[in-house]
């Protein structure tokens, strides 16, 4: 995906960063950029002995949404927690420089995770094979959401950080629509209102008293793939700490049954369902808004976004009808 926010590095930045990390063995063969990823750049590093490194650069700030401030050190302190935790299938931090002295940009250096992503050749995979990935998805998932935290909210914003699920959560909600309208972002209805009708499920998010690391970006582009196996997984930076029916697997629009099985769990109650409800707005809130800041070229991704967020919202209101003249506004 082509996007404004992507800082494109030439040999000589990357020769600079390789021979800061790695001073005596650190001479650069190649370097190519990993072009998956939607707001950061990302270069593939192969050293003159052939060791593989990723160097991840953030994007511009000027770029980010409120809910983005602080990705990069979110990411790295995620990684770092998961290899203290002994989680095994995450990248390990090489090096991180937020100094801005070395490149234009903060940036760190990871271990590189060999396979494809799951989003390339899923296709070609046979649903013996996929049933078997999905199950060992939602397990490891699942060990992730085992991690708890003392407070609620943004992983690397720790000053806003809330005691209660249900105030951080309209904390969050509440940055999209003050993106949205400092981009002028079209929304199905104004944002006010659909705080309105969220809020009324309000009281379903209560029953989250624990708060968990939620990495919420496990689609399959960021599930890597080799030999017919999970060999790793990879983009933690929008990780928060919440409630794990927030992961995406359970979004109403990524419903596989495999994974559930694997992690143990499906949406059963009514609170859980009202929960999955806000949740997914919120997402599909997020994937439109974001178009605005990232300066996307594709059209029909444009139009798409759009789009889904108004199918979301007529969806949330058929299940969970809405007079505004008659609710009660937080």
């Amino acid at each position: 995906m082509e996007s404004t926010t992507k800082l494109k590095l030439n040999r000589t930045e990357i020769e600079r960063i390789c021979s800061v990390t790695f001073p005596n063995t650190g001479k650069l063969k190649l370097a190519e950029e990993l072009t998956e990823g939607w707001a950061n750049s990302a270069y593939l590093i192969t050293l003159e002995d052939d060791t593989k490194v990723v160097a991840k650069i953030a994007a511009s700030t000027d770029s980010f949404m409120r809910y983005e401030r602080n990705l990069m050190r979110a990411e790295v302190e995620v990684l770092r927690l998961l290899e203290s935790s002994g989680f095994p299938i995450a990248p390990r931090v090489i090096y991180h420089d937020a100094t801005k002295s070395i490149i234009e940009s903060e940036y760190f250096l990871m271990s590189y995770i060999p396979g494809q992503s799951l989003n390339k050749i899923k296709n070609e995979l046979s649903e013996s094979t996929l049933t078997e990935i999905y199950q060992q998805l939602g397990a490891y998932n699942r060990e992730m959401n085992e991690i708890k935290g003392d407070g609620f909210g943004y992983y690397a914003q720790e000053e806003r950080r809330k005691s209660t699920w249900r105030e951080a959560f309209f904390l969050m909600l509440d940055d999209h629509f003050a993106d949205a309208e400092e981009r002028g972002v079209q929304l199905p209805v104004p944002g006010t209102e659909m705080r309105a009708a969220m809020y009324r499920l309000a009281d379903a998010l209560d029953e989250v008293t624990e708060p968990r690391l939620i990495i919420w970006d496990l689609w399959d582009g960021n599930v890597m793939i080799e030999s017919n196996k999970i060999s790793g997984l990879i983009d933690f930076e929008r990780a928060f700490w919440g409630d794990p029916l927030m992961e995406y697997h359970f979004n109403h629009k990524n419903e596989v049954t495999d994974f559930r099985v694997g992690y143990g769990r499906d949406v059963v109650t009514e609170a859980e369902h009202k929960r999955r409800a806000l949740y997914d707005v919120y997402l599909d809130l997020i994937l439109c808004v974001e178009c605005a800041y990232r300066g996307y070229t594709d059209t029909n991704y444009l139009k798409w976004a759009s789009d889904n967020l108004v199918q979301s919202w007529e969806q949330f209101i058929r299940q969970y009808p809405y007079h505004s003249d008659s609710d009660t506004r937080s």
